[in-house]
């Protein structure tokens, strides 16, 4: 129930703003503790909804401070965190951070610099592993033709020209658009070439760190992000790839 955390920010707030915070963050840490002993998959729901419940208070009472980049930043983090550990609130949570990021472009995210001087990506660039037997491509395929080809005899294809209409082809070539749009936001990363790597594990950085550090620089170990439904923690990137009803 969403008026219970209201209800908490009213108990905290009884408090000073440093007590609070203190308590809030003493609260994650020990959820946090708990949901890292033993495996995720056996993580208690009871508690992943109370990591999701103290990461909203959190953004709470950052915002209830003055706000300049830095918090906001702050509040963001810990919205992310409850989204990404948490089961809860989720719509709450999901457009809180929408529109925190949208204020943050909005009043203090100048322009960005360049990240490199070639930051129009290609999708050429990339070297494509044949693997197997050749697959065939077919530009733009009703759907009566790709059910009668491919679908009922279970034939794998190549769907090309069926993307060109999608917001994303061409903006996300830019680098320093996705910062300004998402920069902020938190996203789990894998580092190292695969699970056998024994250096291999995982970290949670903003999507600015990682495309500044592990795309554009290229200076560490490999990276890439982790399997995760990035659409639906960041919906300001899924509104640009258009996907049949």
């Amino acid at each position: 129930d969403y008026s219970n955390v209201n209800n908490s920010l009213d108990f905290l707030f009884r408090k000073s703003y440093k007590v609070a915070i203190i308590s809030v963050e003493a609260v994650l840490e020990k959820i946090w503790e708990s949901l890292h002993t033993g495996s995720w998959a056996d993580a208690s729901d009871c508690m992943r909804k109370l990591y999701s419940h103290a990461s909203l208070l959190k953004a709470k009472l950052l915002l209830k401070t003055p706000s300049d980049e830095s918090m906001l930043k702050k509040a963001i983090k810990a919205v992310d965190m409850g989204l990404l550990m948490g089961n809860a609130f989720r719509n709450e949570l999901t457009k809180t951070a929408s529109l925190l990021c949208l204020i943050l472009q909005q009043y203090y995210i100048e322009s960005p610099e360049l990240v490199y001087n070639e930051n129009k990506l290609s999708y050429n660039n990339y070297t494509l592993h044949r693997i197997g037997d050749y697959v065939p491509a077919l530009n733009q395929p009703s759907l009566e033709t790709f059910s009668r080809d491919f679908l009922k005899p279970k034939l794998p294809v190549k769907i090309t020209g069926s993307m060109k209409h999608w917001p994303a082809i061409s903006k996300w070539k830019d680098l320093n658009y996705l910062i300004k749009l998402a920069g902020a936001r938190l996203v789990p990363v894998e580092i190292g070439s695969s699970y056998a790597d024994a250096e291999w594990s995982q970290k949670l950085i903003t999507l600015e760190e990682f495309i500044k550090n592990r795309i554009v620089q290229k200076n560490e170990k490999p990276a890439y992000l982790a399997q995760h439904q990035l659409f639906n923690q960041i919906w300001m990137v899924k509104s640009q790839i258009s996907m049949l009803g």
